[in-house]
This record gives C-alpha cells, structure tokens and sequence, in this order.
C-alpha cells in the first residue's frame, strides 16, 4: 500500500486525507449516509421510472426537442440510445472535446449517430487549452473536471436557446453529484483565488463560468436538464452488452479507472487530486456504488488499482507545452502519485 493511504474499512475513501473524518476506520461519510439513507432511498424511489415523464415533444418552433451531452462514456451512448428507441423526440447529440478525447472516443460516437440517424454537434474551443494551461501552471489544488464540466455546460445553453432546445438531458448518475460531501474539497475554490486568476488572466474574464451562472442561465431561459440514471435502475453489464451489439461500441483500451470510458486528461487529474486531497473524485464515485450496494468494495479496489503509465503523463504536458516542474510535480512524486494502494 503507498505510505499515508488507509482505505475506509467500508469503502475506498482514504482516511488519511486532512479532508476525511473518520471513527473506528469508517469514513464520516459511510455513517452519514447510514444515517441519512432511508430519506435519500424514498427520494429516489419516488422518481424511478419517471425520466421519460419529464422529456416531451418541444412547444417551441425550434428543430429539435432536447439535446444531449454525448462523450464516449458508456452512460452517455445509452441515453441516447434509450431516447431514440423509446421516444419520438427530435434529437441533437452534442460533444465537447476538450482536446484530450481520444479518435477511438469520437469513432464510438460516429458509429452511434449514425446507426440511430441522429444529428451530431461536435464542440472543440480551441481556448480550453489556454484554460487548462492556466489552471496546470497556477497549481490550483482542484479537480480538473471542475472547470471542463461548468464550460461545456454553458456552451449546452448557449446553443439550447439559439436553437430554442427546451431539454438538455445529461448522463450524470446519483453518484456523480457535485453535492456529494465528500467531493467538496476537489470542487471548491475560494472566491479570491478566482478574483486573482481573473486580475492575472483577463483573457479568463469571458470564459470562467462557475456552476451558479449557469444554474441562473438555465432558469432564465426556461431550460431544463435531466439524467436517466437519477430515474432508472442501472444495469451497465447488460446496457454494455446492447451499445456493443447495436451500435458496435468498443471497449476502450486505456481508460482510468479500469472499464471506464473517460477523456485521457483524466490520468493527469488523478495524479494531481492525489497530491492535493490524498483521493480523487473516482474513489467518491465507487464509494458512492458501495453505499447504494451497486458494487463491492472488493471489486471498487480493483477498478481504481490501476497504475498510470508515465508516457501518457507525459503526451498530456506536451500537448499543452509543459514539463512536470511546471505543474508542481517531480518524477519521484508521479511515481508515488501513480498508485492508487
């Protein structure tokens, strides 16, 4: 086991972290999610089933009726999947690249859009590196989805009231929330590290969008977002099964954690979420399955224990010209910081 790391004897969260409370080896938010849990169950109970309720044909003179965030993410290919097969809505699938999508990533999505005849917007600003950049080089002790997530929201809006979308349907799951308690110290940033990074980066000043400004945006312009996996039961074997038989998606090879189907940008935030918080927002995730029973410990330890190969550390500075002094790292620390036990 990497020296300071001591799992949860419940889930995987360290508990060695300065950012996790925990009594007799079981994290503060094992037992506040026993205590709390009946509530959050009756909660979701009450809307399960209930996601195609909430999507309907457009009242507005606009092309489409919903648009949806699609990446290469097994969640995100069935949703759309799921619409299309299930309702008669007009569809238009939206993906922001942030420069780190793999073309076996984009190849899963062509190969959907175009088995269900669905019309595709593929997004990729050019000055998401610049912000990534900024973000690597201030050594912002965060998560990095935490700015990628809040910018690709936005734009969503944006092109949701040009073309009067009334929807954006997300593939975000019950355990993916932001407002999930332990993931607080990965999200937040204090207000006047911003005010800084905005006086130091003015070209910041038209792109930092914080989730508050597009929660607002959203109300304002009457759009709502929706997940079907706050609604439906889960199965991801069986809906992996489906997507590959019927829109021929494929595995991809390298991924963190393991079976996932995330950016490659993700390798380098979890080394950096390591250093910063001593866990990362995936072990809140697998955690948050343990809780709701939906995986074992067991087999969350073998999906998160996966070494991260130097070189493709190394493919991401170089991408955006940096070195890994530039980032506050140092090879002994990628070693360390590679490993998640």
């Amino acid at each position: 086991m990497v020296e300071g790391v001591k799992l949860c004897n419940h889930c995987v969260r360290n508990i060695n972290s300065p950012f996790v409370d925990s009594e007799n080896w079981k994290c503060s938010f094992c037992i506040d999610f026993e205590n709390h849990k009946e509530r959050l169950f009756s909660r979701l109970k009450a809307v399960e089933g209930k996601f195609l309720d909430n999507i309907k044909r457009s009242p507005w003179k606009g092309i489409y009726d919903c648009i949806v965030l699609v990446s290469w993410w097994k969640d995100s290919i069935m949703t759309l999947y799921k619409i299309k097969k299930d309702t008669d809505l007009r569809i238009l699938a939206y993906t922001f690249d942030n420069w780190f999508e793999s073309e076996e990533a984009l190849e899963n999505i062509r190969k959907a859009v175009e088995k269900l005849e669905i019309d595709w917007m593929l997004d990729k600003p050019w000055y998401i590196l610049k912000v990534l950049k900024v973000i690597l080089m201030e050594k912002i002790p965060s998560s990095i989805c935490r700015f990628c997530a809040p910018i690709m929201i936005n734009r969503a809006i944006k092109k949701a009231k040009s073309d009067k979308i009334p929807y954006i349907v997300t593939w975000w799951n019950k355990w993916q929330s932001d407002r999930e308690p332990s993931r607080f110290p990965l999200w937040n940033i204090p207000k006047v590290k911003i005010r800084e990074l905005l006086q130091k980066y003015p070209f910041l000043k038209n792109i930092w969008i914080e989730e508050q400004e597009n929660e607002k945006l959203l109300k304002k312009y009457g759009i709502q977002t929706v997940s079907p996996w706050i609604h439906e039961l889960r199965d991801t074997k069986a809906y992996t099964e489906i997507i590959t038989r019927d829109l021929w998606w494929v595995m991809p090879k390298v991924s963190y954690p393991k079976e996932s189907t995330n950016c490659v940008l993700n390798f380098l935030q979890v080394v950096l979420s390591r250093k910063y918080f001593g866990y990362t927002h995936y072990d809140c995730e697998e955690s948050m399955l343990i809780n709701f029973k939906e995986n074992s410990r067991e087999n969350a330890q073998k999906i998160l224990d996966a070494d991260i190969d130097k070189e493709i550390i190394e493919n991401i500075l170089n991408k955006l010209s940096l070195k890994l002094e530039d980032i506050g790292l140092n090879e002994q620390q990628l070693a360390i910081y590679s490993k998640f036990q």
